[in-house]
């Protein structure tokens, strides 16, 4: 009667921790059924975004493709314009120089021209002052002359 009864105890016992590992499973069981759950509306959201993230994927190729295309180009504008703006520079130096070699020719046939014309000034000015005195000496040889012709004119009269 004891064994019997220490056996029901068992068996209670052994029923009690059956029905707790069956709730511990039943639990374990909704979880899972949640996570499934979760999981497959997971998979539904996420299977459409991992095709957008592609297709962003792709633009974003295509973009850097062709940000590195302009960049090439903006590259090769850039090159030639500093090559025209170098051979400018060279052309323009060019330029400045003859302009300078024919501002320092000016500048040298400007002096000769006015030592030229300074000359020029002095003769004209001693020959004014030859004439003035020839000139000066004709109008006394003339009015001498008229005194002597006045004179004569006198006398014939």
């Amino acid at each position: 009667l004891i064994e019997r009864h220490n056996v029901k105890r068992e068996l209670e016992a052994s029923n009690a921790e059956k029905e707790s590992l069956d709730e511990e499973l039943k639990k374990t069981t909704e979880q899972l059924n949640d996570m499934q759950s979760k999981a497959l509306s997971m998979s539904l959201i996420t299977g459409p975004l991992s095709s957008e993230i592609s297709e962003l994927r792709e633009l974003k190729y295509a973009a850097d493709k062709d940000q590195a295309e302009i960049i090439d180009e903006l590259k090769k504008q850039v090159f030639n314009l500093t090559s025209q703006c170098d051979e400018k520079s060279k052309c323009l130096a060019n330029k400045q120089a003859k302009l300078s070699e024919i501002e320092q020719k000016f500048y040298a046939e400007s002096l000769s021209k006015a030592e030229i014309v300074s000359r020029f000034e002095d003769e004209l000015l001693q020959k004014s002052k030859f004439i003035d005195k020839f000139s000066t000496g004709q109008k006394h040889a003339i009015t001498h002359f008229e005194e002597i012709l006045g004179k004569m004119t006198d006398k014939l009269t």
